[in-house]
């Protein structure tokens, strides 16, 4: 299970961040509502990434659990990049028009990423009934 030590220093360090953000008093615009989003999107990878590999680890049969939690973890990586790159264009640039035109754009082409990926299968590769990896087009979309 040295696969974990990554994943619970992930998770640890998210916790941490969330609770940070979320004690003290924030200012209410666009840029710390998305950092928000970006924080909540970390922890539910880092959970979702620590369950995928323990499952797979203790229970390498559950091959459902195991590719619905690949499935909400993938999500949260085009989630989270999403989240990254418009929080970084309003940093550079707080125009307000085209910065809802490019959310807009933004949200069609995640949803159409997340659609895609959703209906693809994922293959859970096991070695001696451990999960080795897991691959397929709906990882790759």
């Amino acid at each position: 299970m040295t696969n974990l030590y990554f994943t619970i220093c992930s998770l640890f360090i998210s916790v941490l961040l969330v609770l940070v953000f979320f004690i003290k008093n924030n200012v209410k615009n666009r840029e710390t509502s998305l950092f928000k989003f970006m924080l909540l999107a970390s922890l539910i990878d880092g959970i979702c990434m620590f369950s995928v590999i323990y499952i797979g680890y203790r229970y390498p049969d559950l091959n459902l659990v195991i590719e619905i939690l690949n499935k909400i973890d993938f999500t949260q990586y085009i989630v989270w990049a999403s989240l990254l790159f418009l929080y970084c264009f309003y940093v550079a640039r707080p125009n307000t028009k085209v910065y809802d035109k490019l959310l807009r754009i933004v949200g069609i082409l995640d949803v159409l990423a997340i659609l895609v990926m959703a209906c693809s299968p994922i293959a859970i590769h096991n070695v001696e009934n451990v999960m080795y990896r897991a691959y397929g087009v709906g990882l790759t979309a």
